[in-house]
């Protein structure tokens, strides 16, 4: 694919060196035909300066816009044409990103996108509408007049468009009795006789919007009457698919002039308002069509458009609700949000803000019922319009698949941490009894993850769970590691040293570690037990114990007290990221006991900082901590302990497990998850394009 852009000029020499340079330096190369009216300024010398770095046509009298095209079009040796004003400018990825949304399309023979609409001085006033929902939309031949006709495909001005040469040369070209943005619009028309169509959503041009000329340089009245003219071509050409549910002539007529009416009052030009819409304005038929436009151009879905996936993708990233608390979650929405950014795609956020959450804090009582009103009532209606034009969605919290069915068969993907809540829910945990209200939550998450397209699980134990619990297709779920949510790595002793005594902790005494919550999986009556008979092996004189993390439960400190471990017993409240790296760094082991996890974060935490782990022996604790860690039988705490301490006095079982340890995290890496995410994107959009797609 070759692309040639054809710059036409008059006059303009202080512009056009701005327009030749913007195409001279593409990413993709091209050739850059300028044709010149017949200037009267130093354009010819200029450009017979620039020696063969352009194609330099000059007209031996002014023949027009439409004639210049013409001339330049047929002296290109391209098979592809970007037209350009030469008051206009190419962003410098311009004819690639093009170029990518035609690669396989070979039916199509014209292609648009966005601009950026600037003033004189080069200042943004704003970036002309995208079309459809992703970042480029393909329209079939026989459906793109009709989307002309409703005004839901508007190529935009000669700057925007691309088209194929040998399309071209089988129309009679643009035609010359035009002027004005007419000339082009015509030629669009006649493109798309020939094959179909393209519309890149990136702003891909700069286009000037001079004041008092350019596509105001008519009157109103004037526009209107080109604009009936223009449709009344269109509607000659519209396939005979869509003849019937086209309005009739005298309605888009009608539509016009409320339309032109409404841009007349928008000027304050009142007289010509009334001038404009007096016919019209009683015509139910047209006020439909009015706001059947108005709509569709809002929320951008037609059946005729098809999803392009292009190179770069836009991605929206549905994350948690803040005052819900998730940490992890919290530190996985950004380290998905930069890993795709650093890829070079473009991402948004979007999560339900707290407004009634505000009131009181979320979690029990009436805040967690405050909480549900932001959640549920409010934000599933902003959720529409944020994601209304984009290739992919996210789900990074299963617990949000409750939104599934307000994303109107969007693309859409969902990351599972962990099931336990629905397991809980169903009653598969006698540790966790569910109440009414949170039995319907997850019921209702269940559902939106039945219906959800494709489900990425953190644990292959989380996928095994997730396909007996649900009714998804083992092929619409499958595994992807998380990778480490920091820069987990070992710390000097004397760096760790000086966190240890900013966090008040007796470092003379060796320390075990334990990093967790007070959620009942977490098992820390557990880690008690296996404490207190560790402590009884060793003669109480070995080991302390550090338990980083929320704090302990009143039960849990009165286990404490009763268990005589207060003086051996040290916690740390929710430590950064530099102290926990340092507390892994110093720690003799880490002791994680859970019941059950999703996957278990501070296994591979700890091994990527040295520290030996000593871990429940079930999946997906086994999974995380590889052939590296040691596992037991958090129901026998005096055989774990004796595991635990057996382990520690053999010096070169201990130096081993680190060494592995530090080899086993490498599966974890954060540059291998975002790779995997990204097949799995594609996938899913190529999957929602279906057999429909060209």
């Amino acid at each position: 694919m070759n692309f040639s852009v054809v710059i036409t000029t008059y006059n303009r020499l202080n512009l056009l060196r701005r327009a030749i340079e913007s195409a001279s330096n593409q990413t993709l190369p091209c050739e850059v035909v300028v044709v010149d009216d017949c200037s009267t300024d130093k354009t010819e010398s200029y450009c017979r300066g620039l020696g063969d770095k352009i194609v330099y046509i000059r007209n031996p009298v002014n023949l027009g816009h439409s004639f210049s095209v013409n001339i330049g079009v047929l002296s290109a040796t391209g098979n592809w044409i970007k037209l350009l004003d030469d008051d206009d400018y190419l962003v410098p990825n311009c004819n690639e990103e093009i170029s990518k949304a035609l690669a396989g399309r070979p039916k199509a023979v014209i292609c648009s996108c966005q601009a950026i609409q600037i003033d004189a001085r080069g200042r943004e006033i704003r970036r002309t509408r995208t079309i459809g929902c992703s970042s480029a939309i393909y329209v079939k031949q026989s459906d793109i007049h009709y989307a002309m006709a409703m005004e839901m495909l508007p190529f935009g001005t000669a700057s925007q468009v691309a088209f194929n040469k040998g399309a071209f040369l089988k129309t009679k070209g643009w035609n010359k009795s035009l002027k004005g943005p007419f000339d082009e619009i015509y030629y669009w028309v006649e493109a798309a006789e020939q094959g179909d169509a393209l519309f890149v959503n990136q702003p891909l041009v700069y286009k000037v919007m001079w004041g008092g000329s350019g596509t105001f340089l008519h009157s109103i009245q004037k526009h209107l009457e080109r604009n009936i003219c223009i449709k009344e071509k269109i509607r000659s050409v519209i396939s005979e698919k869509h003849k019937k549910k086209l309005p009739s002539a005298k309605t888009i007529q009608n539509y016009l002039k409320l339309h032109w009416g409404i841009v007349a009052l928008k000027r304050l030009k009142v007289l010509a308002f009334f001038r404009i819409v007096f016919s019209a304005i009683l015509s139910p038929a047209a006020w439909k069509i009015f706001l059947k436009i108005q709509r569709e151009k809002k929320y951008r879905k037609l059946d005729i458009f098809h999803r392009v996936s292009l190179d770069k993708l836009k991605v929206s990233i549905l994350a948690d609700y803040l005052p819900d608390g998730s940490q992890s979650m919290l530190h996985f929405a950004n380290i998905i949000e930069q890993g795709l950014k650093d890829k070079g795609h473009r991402v948004h956020v979007i999560r339900p803000e707290p407004i009634f959450g505000l009131i009181k804090q979320t979690g029990t009582g009436l805040g967690k019922w405050l909480g549900y009103v932001d959640k549920f009532i409010i934000f599933p209606k902003l959720l529409r319009k944020a994601t209304r034009c984009t290739d992919i969605i996210h789900i990074l919290d299963h617990s949000n698949a409750v939104y599934v069915k307000y994303l109107d068969g969007m693309p859409h993907i969902a990351t599972c941490e962990d099931l336990l809540a629905i397991r809980s829910a169903l009653g598969e945990f006698k540790e966790n009894i569910t109440k009414w209200s949170g039995r319907k939550l997850q019921k209702m998450i269940l559902a939106g993850l039945n219906q959800t397209q494709h489900v990425v699980c953190i644990s292959e134990s989380t996928r095994k769970d997730l396909l007996r619990v649900s009714k998804l297709n083992p092929e619409s779920v499958s595994r992807i590691y998380m990778g480490l949510n920091y820069n987990y790595s070992p710390m000097g002793e004397s760096e760790a040293k000086l966190h240890l005594e900013r966090l008040g902790i007796n470092f003379s005494n060796p320390f075990l570690l334990n990093v967790s919550k007070n959620n009942w999986y977490k098992n820390r009556h557990g880690l008690l037990d296996i404490f207190r008979f560790l402590d009884e092996h060793t003669n109480k004189k070995q080991f302390n114990l550090i338990i980083a993390g929320s704090p302990l439960s009143l039960r849990l400190r009165k286990l404490v007290r009763r268990y005589g471990l207060r003086e051996k017993i040290y916690e740390v409240i929710f430590p950064e990221n530099e102290d926990l790296r340092a507390l892994y760094s110093m720690a003799k082991a880490l002791i994680y006991p859970s019941i059950a996890e999703g996957f278990g974060w501070p296994i591979i935490e700890a091994q990527a900082c040295g520290c030996p782990v000593f871990t429940t022996g079930k999946p997906p604790m086994t999974e995380a901590g590889g052939g590296a860690a040691v596992y037991f039988d958090p129901n026998k705490p005096q055989e774990a302990a004796q595991i635990i301490a057996e382990t520690l006095s053999d010096n070169a079982k201990v130096a081993k497990m680190k060494e592995e340890g530090l080899e086993n995290v490498k599966r974890f890496s954060v540059e291998r998850m975002i790779e995997e995410y990204i097949k799995v994107y594609r996938t899913a959009i190529e999957e929602n394009q279906g057999k429909n797609n060209p």
